[in-house]
């Protein structure tokens, strides 16, 4: 059976660039490009990349991540398969110290449901190596209700385990409202303690390998035209030992095929 016979195909590019401030005067760029190719609406490929930088006193971090995806629908069901592949660099320079990481992250998720109610679970694995070396096994379970066409509440529990033997649980939130036709408002939250943790619904991963404590989150879509948004995101978070306020500018491309 072809499972385009009879589809309607939408191609999404969008870019974002995000700025990192940190509460020990560090500082992050990264720009990021994101295709992702859907049918009937529904089911999707995405394709990511992300050019990140991280520079302090006397040392800079460049990374790359690249990104690969699929959320297949199966009657009440979602499919959602994604892997990560990070390559970062680390120098000084002042010294002739410098070291490579290279993670691998995999993460299944699995979504069942029928309007207005979702719920589903997932799993991921980060294999990160490099200084440190650790991996990490997570397990989420998620809920979301929509009261309203243009309401959604989500709720996402996550458990890890790490290799250097902590056992962590956080609780993140979401609540998406659009007042208007053009115009969409995202919140998020999470308190707790996750590590290496992969969104998965996102298609990001805060590979930081302290513990991270809270994030807080506010974003505005505004549609200025049937295929294009603006995108504009503030988002807090806390890790062990310091803090990061960013900033993301954003643009969402759409076209009918």
């Amino acid at each position: 059976m072809n499972i385009f016979a009879q589809s309607s195909f939408t191609i999404k590019p969008s870019f974002f660039y995000t700025k990192g401030n940190y509460s020990n005067s560090d500082h992050s760029n990264s720009f990021a490009g994101y295709l992702s190719g859907t049918w009937n609406n529904v089911d999707h490929v995405i394709l990511a990349f992300d050019d990140l930088t991280i520079s302090g006193n006397g040392w800079d971090y460049s990374q790359n991540n690249y990104v690969a995806g699929i959320i297949y629908n199966i009657g009440s069901y979602y499919l959602k398969l994604n892997y990560l592949k990070i390559i970062g660099n680390y120098s000084e320079g002042t010294s002739t110290f410098n070291y490579t990481d290279n993670s691998n992250v995999a993460n299944l998720d699995v979504v069942k449901g029928n309007y207005p109610f979702y719920y589903g679970l997932g799993y991921s694995y980060c294999n990160q190596s490099g200084i440190p070396n650790i991996n990490s096994h997570q397990a989420n379970l998620r809920f979301e209700y929509i009261p309203h066409y243009k309401v959604l509440i989500g709720l996402m529990g996550a458990a890890t385990i790490t290799s250097d033997k902590r056992k962590l649980f956080a609780l993140a939130g979401k609540i998406n409202y659009q007042p208007f036709y053009d115009l969409l408002l995202k919140t998020n939250f999470m308190f707790g303690e996750r590590a290496l943790f992969m969104d998965p619904d996102l298609l990001i991963i805060f590979n930081q390998t302290l513990s991270q404590n809270l994030l807080l989150g506010i974003q505005l879509e505004y549609a200025f035209s049937r295929n294009a948004k603006l995108v504009g995101s503030f988002q807090h978070t806390e890790f062990e030992s310091y803090q990061i306020n960013y900033l993301i500018g954003g643009l969402k491309l759409n076209f009918d095929l």
